[in-house]
């Protein structure tokens, strides 16, 4: 079950099944996966701003056209009204509901082989993506991103029909540490990031 803890590089399983800084003798249970990881809670703002900015342009659009269409092509507020109220009720679920729950139906998981990503509400998806097809991550950090210290990593793959799947809300350094640790577990020439503030 997923955890609400950010992955954490120093306590995460090692491919080898060990926890770093421990020999197989001295943990002889260890997974040799890491359980599943919650995003950082802070991206449930980062979404619930974006609705509201989303659904706010669409509701004004929708006030602003229905007053017209009443006034001016004599179309009834029987018909205005009930899609303005329709408006409302959306900006209202995706921006007060839906992100909490969409919070909490996602996670992630770094197994020997394979990137694991979970999300979905009503439709669920499970994306496994082999570490061996992964040919390179970019980290991304949007204005919203960056004034709540966190980060997106874009792993672009080779030999499959999606070429690359997104992972937003991540803290940033987080994100490096993840962006890191499948790197190394490809058989890639790479460069680490430098270190980022997570408040810049």
């Amino acid at each position: 079950m997923a955890t609400d803890k950010p992955y954490d590089p120093q306590t995460a399983v090692t491919p080898a099944g060990t926890a770093p800084g421990l020999s197989a003798a001295e943990a002889p249970n260890a997974a040799s996966v890491e359980e599943p990881q919650k995003l950082d809670p802070r991206v449930v703002r980062i979404w619930s701003i974006a609705a509201l900015i989303r659904n706010g342009i669409l509701l004004v659009a929708g006030l602003v056209g229905g007053t017209l269409l009443h006034l001016y092509a004599s179309l009834s507020l029987l018909i205005v009204i009930p899609i303005w109220l329709l408006l409302l009720l959306l900006l209202v679920l995706e921006a007060g509901y839906l992100p909490r729950r969409r919070y909490e139906a996602t996670s992630y998981r770094i197994g020997n082989d394979v990137f694991e990503f979970c999300t979905g509400l009503v439709w669920t998806a499970s994306v496994m993506i082999p570490i061996s097809r992964i040919q390179h991550i970019d980290l991304l950090r949007g204005p919203l991103e960056r004034h709540h210290g966190l980060a997106s990593l874009n792993i672009h793959t080779a030999g499959t029909s999606n070429a690359s799947q997104k992972v937003s809300g991540l803290e940033a350094g987080t994100a490096i540490a993840v962006r890191e640790r499948i790197m190394g577990q490809t058989n890639l020439e790479w460069e680490p990031l430098p270190e980022i503030n997570p408040d810049a």
